[in-house]
């Protein structure tokens, strides 16, 4: 099965989104700091409030720190969203999303998923999708912990075609995991299965400005200078 779509700025926002909410290591990072953040705004609240007030910190001092705390919580997911946005836009600003925007031609079939964009072309075996994961606004196929091809799901005609594709895929990788040995590696996928694992999203900050789709473009362009 073919799909072909083109790839926003805005897909690329939800992408690193869902990456950064839904990928374990990501997720945990985020929950970190959402925990994280209150405390250290109520700890720092409360020894301001114990240098002004003096030793003994009124009701209201003890309410307001309380406010606080729980305010922070609120808000946290909202500012690390516009976080993640901004740096999507930082690379945008800087062409380091040319892998992942533009037209894109997705294919699956027993030998793998082929990903033809405007700057080359990859292939991933099925024993190197690690998951397919369906989000509100796309479909991700990981090949990392936190690494994926994304489809957005207006690029199926209907909810029918989409299940159709799920169900493929699923049924190659599964059929790839019971039995690895029958996939036979081209030079092509050599190179993107071997190389792009290794700078994962997942081990660099999210505020680093290192997003996945940069990552993606560069296994790309790895994968053309070895002959993809």
């Amino acid at each position: 099965m073919t799909i072909r779509f083109d790839n926003t700025i805005q897909d690329a926002m939800v992408y690193n989104e869902f990456c950064h909410f839904n990928t374990p290591r990501l997720r945990k990072r985020y929950l970190c700091a959402r925990w994280m953040m209150p405390l250290f705004a109520m700890s720092f609240s409360f020894l301001l409030s114990r240098l002004l007030d003096g030793s003994h910190l009124s009701l209201s001092s003890y309410v307001s720190i309380l406010i606080t705390g729980a305010l922070i919580t609120l808000i946290y997911p909202y500012l690390h969203r516009i976080g993640i946005r901004q740096k999507v836009r930082a690379q945008e600003r800087i062409g380091g999303l040319q892998g992942f925007l533009g037209e894109h031609t997705v294919t699956i079939g027993p030998d793998g998923v082929r990903s033809v964009a405007t700057i080359g072309q990859s292939l991933y075996p099925w024993n190197a999708i690690t998951s397919v994961m369906q989000g509100k606004d796309q479909i991700y196929l990981f090949v990392s912990e936190a690494m994926a091809l994304s489809l957005p799901r207006r690029a199926f005609a209907d909810t029918a075609q989409e299940a159709i594709f799920l169900a493929e895929a699923e049924r190659y990788r599964a059929g790839a995991v019971a039995s690895p040995a029958t996939l036979s590696l081209t030079p092509t996928v050599s190179a993107v299965t071997n190389e792009a694992p290794k700078t994962p999203i997942s081990n660099a900050p999210w505020w680093s400005g290192q997003t996945t789709a940069t990552l993606d473009a560069e296994a790309q362009n790895r994968t053309q200078r070895h002959g993809g």
